[in-house]
């Protein structure tokens, strides 16, 4: 491999990554683990999103109906934090 190959390898192995894993120390120290795993559940949503404009990936009724699952129960786990808190 390239030398251009070897250090992109390492950027997105190494600095990239330790970014992410901070981001995701930092959510969870301040949110809690239930905010992290939604947005966790949230993540693939944006990626096919992004996969349908930029590589005209196709998006069938089949996930139209997994991504209306997961934004209803995303939906209904904070109001339950909320109506929790309130009371």
């Amino acid at each position: 491999p390239s030398l251009g190959t070897t250090i992109s390898l390492f950027y997105l192995g190494v600095v990239a990554t330790a970014i992410a894993w901070l981001m995701r120390f930092y959510i969870l120290q301040k949110n809690g683990l239930v905010f992290q795993s939604q947005v966790a559940y949230i993540i693939p949503i944006f990626g096919l999103i992004f996969g349908y404009i930029f590589l005209q990936e196709k998006i069938t009724y089949k996930i139209i109906v997994a991504l209306i699952a997961v934004l209803i129960s995303t939906y209904l786990i904070e109001k339950s934090k909320k109506t929790k808190s309130s009371t």
